[in-house]
Parts: C-alpha cells; structure tokens; sequence
C-alpha cells in the first residue's frame, strides 16, 4: 500500500498536538475569548478549530430567527484564519486584512465548529480558508481570508509573551529603550556617548605674537 502523505505542521515552533493544545489554553484564557464564548481546539496540526459551545442567546437573532448571528459568524472565521495566519509566522506580527464570507443557509443549533486551513504562506501575506458547522454538522458558510504578516516590535509585550507562554525577552545584543545597564557594566558602557572624530586634517596653529614683541 502506498505510505500517507506526511502531514507538514502550520508551525515548526508548534509542531505537535501537546504544544498547540497549550497554546490554546492560554489563548482561551484570554479577555477577548471569553467575552466571544469561544475557544480553540487542536485535533490535527494543519488544521485550526474554534468552537462555540454552548451557543447563547446573545449569539443569536440571524433575521428575527434563532439562528445565530452573522456578526459572530464573522468573529469566529476572523479568529480561526487570523489564527493560522499567526501560527503560519508566529515569529512575526500579523493581522486579518480581508475576508471574503458566503452564507449558504441560516447557522442554527447550539454548537458551533469552524475549521481553518492554510491555503498558502507567502513573505507577506498567508491565505486560508474556513468553513463552519452548525449543530448538525452541516456546512452553513465558507470564507476565504488574508493575513498580512511584518516583522517589528508589537504594541505590548508582555500580552504576546503571555500568549506565546514564554516570557518577554529583549532582542539579542540590543537594549530596550531607556533601559539601564547594571552596574556591573564596564564604566567605558556606562560613560556619555564617545566623541565622534573631527572630519577633515587637523591644522596646526602658528603662535600668536606677543603684544611685547610688535614695533
């Protein structure tokens, strides 16, 4: 029988169920999720689940009907693709540019699952899709999306540490600005900016004549 094509990782830093599973769970701890009722979960390490379970009443009232509503479809496919984004480039920032959704029938039931996958990482842009699931398992609603990733410092540290489960580090060989050196420092590191060297030849200066010396 002719071997299974291997799975490839969406993250060589988060390439076993163990280490995305943590990541989820501090990812679900977080302020913005639990406010959504959402959650990650990890079944397979190319893919990116997000779940809503138990569907609330604030999740619903799709067109005066039980049915959830196309604003938190709309928050659950961002997560899901802005996710894979994330994890396709975790060393990097990124962010949701579009998404592009189709609706095929009203979402109802009271779970929610939407599946994310990577289409393609580029230098600067990952593509993904997503589809979600209602209560029944029924594809309601599919989306395509982009992910713009750059490389530079992000607004709070510590937040994307705490989210990576590790802690802030600076980059290697730099000082963060307005840091201090310790004291232990050479007094030469410790000491004002060197003077920077004079351009051009130095003159010499003919002495001046003494007042005592002119007729």
């Amino acid at each position: 029988m002719p071997s299974l094509p291997r799975v490839r990782p969406l993250s060589e830093a988060y390439s076993t169920l163990g280490s995305l599973r943590a990541l989820a769970e501090a990812w679900n701890g977080s302020a913005p999720l639990r406010r959504l009722g959402a959650r990650l979960e990890f079944e397979r390490v190319d893919r990116v689940r997000v779940v809503l379970d138990p569907v609330q009443t604030f999740h619903r009232g799709g067109i005066g009907t039980g049915a959830i509503n196309g604003a938190v479809l709309a928050g659950l496919f961002d997560l899901s693709i802005g996710t894979i984004g994330w994890l396709s480039r975790p060393e990097s920032r990124s962010a949701t540019v579009s998404l592009a959704m189709t609706f095929f029938r009203p979402t109802r039931g009271d779970r929610v699952v939407v599946e994310a996958r990577l289409i393609r990482a580029g230098t600067n842009l990952s593509f993904a899709a997503a589809e979600i699931f209602d209560g029944r398992g029924l594809v309601t609603a599919r989306c395509d999306g982009t992910v713009a990733v750059a490389r530079g410092r992000v607004d709070d540290e510590e937040f994307v540490a705490r989210m990576r489960g590790s802690t802030p580090t600076t980059r290697k060989g730099r000082r963060e600005p307005g840091a201090k050196l310790p004291d232990s420092a050479p007094a030469k590191a410790r000491s004002a900016s060197p003077r920077l060297p004079e351009s051009g030849p130095r003159r010499s200066r003919s002495p001046r004549p003494s007042s005592r010396s002119r007729g």
